[in-house]
């Protein structure tokens, strides 16, 4: 089973994903830091719209390659 939680910055994802981890039999995989390509600015007015999309779609990429790696994975 995977469980995935998205949504924007301080809303509690990562608490309730440690939360998860220490009453279920599953592994936490926080966000993927790229540092080759960093978190761009995001916002209806950003210049960097391009950059946005390709590490967003970067993280995906990443994170599904790590799921599809193991099994029961928060």
């Amino acid at each position: 089973m995977y469980v995935v939680l998205e949504g924007v910055h301080g809303i509690g994802k990562t608490t309730i994903c440690k939360e998860l981890t220490k009453k279920k039999e599953f592994e936490y995989i926080p966000e993927i830091r790229d540092a080759l390509l960093p978190p761009p600015v995001l916002g209806p007015k950003s210049r960097e719209k391009l950059r946005s999309q390709i590490w967003f779609l970067r993280q995906l990429v990443l994170k599904n390659q790590k799921i599809n790696s193991k099994s029961g994975i928060i």
